[in-house]
């Protein structure tokens, strides 16, 4: 997703060390640069902490898989940064995961980031409980079975349920609420970021339309044409 930024002189490239989605060690890498107002901005994929294990990408696990990394690489940067305040803008897709975020919010603890402004990059625009939500759109992708599919979903409606009674927002039927297994839910909820197309910030970030005006042809690719397409 900032493959674009990589060309920049004015980003730095920072690394950490953090848990994988299925208990494998990875390093994850973020991407850091001023805006032009002076504030820091970090971007981060979340596919380094919640994404297939690079040596293992057939490795699945629909129930275990955590997104436990996430929130302890959320916690390196926020020790970078050391108080300042920041926008984080965090892209979200090719997960692993099913768990709503709850390894993320397990890692952080009480940890809620205010002096952040999270912007979260979507790939989809499922919420996350119902017909269209996560576990039973997207849970079987990851190996889940239609028992597992029903245990995710439940996990997935108590997880709404609490957010609503602590916090009075409403995740459960949330467009895009369903990105990356579920985590956008609990990026939006509890760490208050603004749920958006990543397609759309791309496209807009790295000035698509100016680059397509010297081109004659334009190759688009999907993983797989379905209802979703």
């Amino acid at each position: 997703t900032f493959a674009y930024l990589k060309s920049s002189p004015l980003v730095q490239v920072k690394t950490h060390s953090i848990t994988g989605a299925f208990g494998d060690p990875r390093t994850a890498t973020s991407f850091w640069k001023l805006s032009t107002s002076g504030t820091q901005e970090v971007y981060l994929e979340s596919t380094d902490a919640i994404g297939y294990p690079p040596l293992e990408p057939e490795r699945r696990d629909p129930l275990g898989a955590t997104s436990r990394g996430l929130g302890e690489w959320l916690l390196h940067i926020a020790r970078d940064l050391n108080g300042a305040p920041a926008e984080i803008f965090i892209g979200l897709g090719d997960s692993a995961i099913s768990d709503a975020g709850r390894g993320m919010l397990e890692a952080l603890g009480n940890n809620r980031f205010p002096q952040w402004k999270i912007t979260a990059l979507c790939d989809v625009d499922n919420p996350l409980c119902g017909e269209r939500g996560s576990a039973k759109v997207f849970a079987p992708q990851k190996g889940a079975t239609p028992e597992q599919v029903e245990i995710i979903e439940k996990r997935n409606v108590e997880f709404a349920l609490k957010t609503e009674k602590t916090f009075g927002v409403k995740v459960a039927d949330l467009p895009r609420a369903g990105s990356a297994g579920g985590l956008a839910a609990a990026l939006g909820a509890y760490l208050g970021a603004e749920l958006v197309s990543g397609s759309g910030f791309i496209l807009k970030a790295s000035c698509f339309e100016e680059v397509l005006k010297s081109h004659d042809v334009l190759v688009a690719g999907e993983g797989k044409s379905d209802f979703q397409t």
